[in-house]
């Protein structure tokens, strides 16, 4: 999340395609969900091949299907506060080299239950059409001699910190009376929620017949990028910065900021996986490119697939750069503490992040003890869940978690900290990690920070 004083939030560096949250447009349809890598979609990636020519929807025909699937988010990503006046990062830079396929395969759809080995009929015509950042049309049609029973469509992306290495989505939909064969689905993500520009979405179909045969197709790969600009793209090591206002220098001048910054987050880590960082010029465009993003969002981190959208003013590229320093350190925290079977408190999240941009802010400091003196401080159980979402509160628990993380740093250093994230990492509740890292739970940390504010 990007902070009011500057953009905040990043965490760690990959190019791996997001969460796909789909759910049904058609009128039904019956979606099965699995974190486990589906068979069907292991060799897509090989044979994935992206479409050129989109069909017009108008021609498709329109299935009926059985039941409306369900959707099943991801965690979302943190929104960084967007400040009010000088401080709010704006855009990522894209990486200089398009991001391929490989990294999000698509798998092929494999025969499901047949008694005799499974069949290729010809696949008229697979494509998809797009609307960013709204929905993407998926089309096919299949020449088959026989009824169709139903057709499903299968769509998968990879992911870098989720229990599974593969998410796989399928959709049912079953054809209308004497079918000849002709499928559309609509992920609508108006209702889903949508997925980050710089996601790479691969899909494919199978259908059964009414003699009970499947037959299968290969896939095809969406490179979900945001057509409203021409990025440009800078990539060194593990992280990949792409554009498109500031010049021909500027992905260069913002790799070399971050990583020469991104030093004061002295939790002994290094980045291991790509991550992707797309720049906006400001934060309204970036709002645009996610939807339902919080009206105060200067940069959000796609911890699950490394990916950072950020605003950054070129003409204000000293105070607005250190956002997306924020949210690489988000991407860093979680690689170092993410679990499979718990989180960390919100506010140490984002006071990691906001520590590493740099010393706490004049005007953080002035809204906490402005805070302290009207009695107005939030309680560490409010901020360990979601962040408000009116500017002033949000602005003060990004104050009050940058102060907590750096009360702890001084008092206990950095080593204290370390053994906390591996204790998260582990698995652990949130008392639990700080009672065994620090001998003491979030109550008494919270009275022991209170006093070393007023100095008692």
């Amino acid at each position: 999340m990007i902070t009011p004083a500057s953009a905040h939030r990043l965490r760690y560096f990959s190019i791996v395609g997001l969460l796909v949250v789909l759910l049904v447009g058609c009128t039904a349809a019956e979606e099965s969900a699995s974190d486990t890598t589906d068979p069907r979609l292991n060799s897509l990636a090989e044979t994935a091949v992206v479409p050129t020519n989109v069909p017009d929807p108008t021609t498709v025909q329109t299935p009926t299907v059985e039941a409306v699937a369900t959707v099943e988010p991801t965690s979302p990503p943190s929104p960084t506060l967007v400040p009010t006046s000088t401080s709010i990062p704006t855009s990522t830079p894209v990486p200089t080299t398009t991001p391929t396929a490989t990294s999000t395969p698509l798998p092929t759809s494999t025969s499901t239950p047949s008694p005799t080995s499974t069949v290729v009929a010809p696949l008229l015509n697979g494509s998809w059409s797009r609307t960013f950042p709204d929905e993407i049309e998926f089309i096919a049609e299949f020449d088959h001699g026989q009824e169709i029973e139903y057709a499903e469509l299968i769509i998968s992306y990879n992911q870098v910190r989720q229990c599974a290495a593969q998410s796989v989505k399928s959709v049912r939909i079953n054809a209308p009376e004497e079918s000849t064969g002709s499928y559309t689905w609509t992920w609508e993500m108006k209702k889903t929620g949508s997925i980050p520009p710089g996601t790479i979405i691969a899909f494919g179909w199978s259908i059964v017949d009414a003699n009970g045969v499947s037959y299968s197709f290969g896939a095809n790969t969406i490179d979900w990028d945001d057509d409203r600009f021409e990025w440009q793209q800078y990539t060194k090591d593990n992280l990949t910065i792409q554009w498109y206002a500031g010049g021909e220098a500027f992905g260069q001048k913002v790799y070399e900021r971050v990583l020469s910054d991104i030093d004061r987050l002295a939790i002994g880590a290094s980045v291991t996986t790509p991550i992707k960082a797309l720049i906006y010029e400001d934060a309204a465009t970036l709002q645009q490119a996610i939807l339902y993003a919080q009206a105060w969002t200067g940069g959000l981190a796609f911890t699950n697939q490394n990916i950072v959208l950020i605003a950054i003013d070129p003409a204000r590229f000293d105070t607005q750069v250190t956002g997306l320093t924020h949210e690489i350190a988000h991407l860093i925290v979680a690689q170092e503490s993410d679990s499979c079977i718990g989180d960390m408190p919100q506010w140490l999240a984002e006071g990691l992040a906001t520590y590493s941009e740099g010393p706490i802010t004049s005007s953080y400091q002035t809204a906490i003890d402005e805070a302290v003196a009207g009695g107005s401080l939030i309680s560490i159980r409010s901020l360990s869940s979601s962040f408000p979402a009116d500017h002033s509160r949000a602005s003060l628990s990004y104050a009050q978690s940058t102060s907590l993380v750096t009360y702890l740093i001084d008092t206990y250093g950095w080593q204290a900290m370390i053994d906390l994230l591996e204790v998260f990492k582990s698995g652990s509740t949130y008392d639990g990690a700080f009672t065994s890292a620090y001998g003491f739970d979030q109550s008494a940390l919270y009275t022991g920070w209170q006093a070393w504010l007023t100095g008692s």
